[in-house]
């Protein structure tokens, strides 16, 4: 029998399946809902004189049904009521002192509902005793139906901040993992996030203004990104000195080769313990701090996260005149943070005009092959910052047949290459005096009387026939 508010509150929810000879009382009662139980129910209300009001047979899951006049509600295993014959119009009898345990008789059957005598009185009762029910379970359905649109939100950010995130790793494959080119693709994928492109205006005309946000979101706090491989120890490794379009050396540079992997070597490196395949995978990582809109979700979701997180509180919150928990750092043996500290600057980053907005972090992270040499930058990572490879591990360094042995050199403290590097653009090709400096013909330099195999174009260089790269089969 549930008779108390809580006992109401919670009725079968959390409870097994009721048996064919069990069943829930609930009294007062005239609606009764389903949400949160896992197996379909009988239902059956009942007036104050015993008799059977409505039956709602095999009643499933997330369901709510009301009835007026009710004094009660029984509640029974689903096609109970059915096999006992339980219909409008019959009265039920309770078998003892209480009905704790007790069983339900039939003792008579009627054609129809009698009417209430109560009548005003009792229907007045039960609708007070609803809506007391009903404000005290308000607030918390509110909260739940302010959550669900929250976290849609937020999964509709994290959606457009992954299209970015893409859009970022892919400008930097083709770029040699330049900041600069990896700034100006995360600006152009975050132009949905940001409203999309200005009315009557192209994407390109919009990218200014987005590159602007992503820089002062770096610098106000709430966004951030970092690359986590190649890192200065997969250079230590396989990096070699740089050379542009002609084979030229570029003075100051250091690259990773991406050309004809297939035939290099698949040793593993003994300082990044990556492969040189490994080291050609350009790896992002980007963390936002996405705001939040909904009302009354946003502080509390903030407070608790900042409590779990271990995150300073900025100021001690109250609940009437009862302090609630306030956040604090821990700190291990050593005096470092525990727990998740990294999302902790995020909560309360301020935007472009210095106020400071509740936010939740997001991040994200992106992996692609490189498509160009990658470089050594001022912010390529160490190699504590790095994911693939562990510098202590004592595994066997492989090798096969292709370079022998690997040389690693010592970039993880090699000085920083010239900051002009950081800003990569697209090479104008050089001119035709750079590529045939002695000014030589075809005839001159014999390609007229090579055979057919060879392509000729123009007259300032050679070029084979197109073929798979690496050794010939021949």
């Amino acid at each position: 029998m549930a008779a108390t508010f809580l006992s109401r509150l919670r009725g079968l929810i959390g409870r097994p399946p009721l048996t064919s000879r069990q069943g829930l009382w609930i009294e007062p009662c005239c609606a009764i809902h389903t949400f949160g139980m896992t197996h379909p129910i009988d239902v059956v209300f009942v007036d104050s004189e015993g008799c059977v009001v409505a039956v709602h047979e095999q009643l499933p899951p997330r369901r709510l049904r009301v009835c007026w006049g009710s004094r009660g509600a029984l509640e029974l295993a689903s096609g109970f009521a059915s096999e006992a014959g339980i219909r409008p119009g019959l009265i039920l009898n309770w078998e003892g002192s209480d009905r704790h345990g007790s069983r339900v008789c039939i003792v008579e059957a009627r054609r129809s509902p009698p009417a209430i005598s109560s009548g005003t009185a009792s229907r007045s009762r039960m609708a007070g005793s609803s809506t007391v029910e009903w404000l005290v379970a308000a607030p918390f359905v509110l909260l739940l139906g302010l959550g669900t649109l929250q976290w849609g939100l937020l999964f509709n950010a994290r959606q457009a901040l992954d299209y970015a995130l893409q859009q970022a790793t892919r400008a930097g494959a083709v770029s040699a993992a330049s900041a600069a080119s990896i700034e100006r693709g995360l600006a152009h994928g975050m132009l949905p996030y940001f409203g999309g492109a200005a009315a009557g205006q192209p994407v390109s005309a919009s990218l200014p203004a987005a590159l602007a946000k992503v820089q002062s979101g770096k610098a106000a706090g709430w966004l951030s990104w970092r690359q986590l491989s190649p890192t200065r120890a997969s250079f230590d490794d396989w990096g070699e000195p740089a050379r542009d379009a002609m084979g030229d050396p570029v003075a100051g540079a250091i690259e990773i080769p991406n050309d004809n992997l297939r035939y290099r070597t698949r040793a593993i490196g003994t300082i990044s313990r990556q492969t040189l395949a490994d080291a050609n995978l350009l790896k992002l990582e980007l963390t936002v701090g996405v705001p939040l809109a909904v009302p009354l979700v946003a502080p509390l979701a903030v407070w608790w996260m900042e409590i779990v997180d271990h995150c300073r509180a900025a100021a001690p919150r109250m609940l009437g005149a009862v302090p609630l928990p306030a956040g604090s750092v821990g700190l291990n043996q050593a005096g470092a943070e525990i727990g998740q500290s990294w999302r902790c600057p995020y909560y309360r980053a301020r935007d472009d005009e210095g106020r400071a907005l509740l936010r939740w972090p997001v991040r994200l992270h992106a992996m692609m092959r490189m498509q160009s040499p990658a470089r050594l930058w001022a912010h390529t990572p160490s190699a504590s910052a790095g994911v693939a490879g562990d510098a202590g591990s004592t595994d066997a360094v492989a090798s096969d047949g292709n370079v022998g042995t690997i040389s690693p050199g010592n970039y993880s403290t090699a000085p920083t290459p010239p900051t002009v590097l950081d800003s990569w653009s697209d090479q104008p090709l050089p001119g035709v005096a750079r590529l045939n400096p002695n000014g030589d013909t075809p005839a001159s330099d014999g390609s007229s009387a090579r055979s057919s195999e060879f392509l000729q174009i123009g007259s300032d260089r050679l070029v084979p026939e197109p073929a798979a790269c690496g050794p010939s089969a021949g």
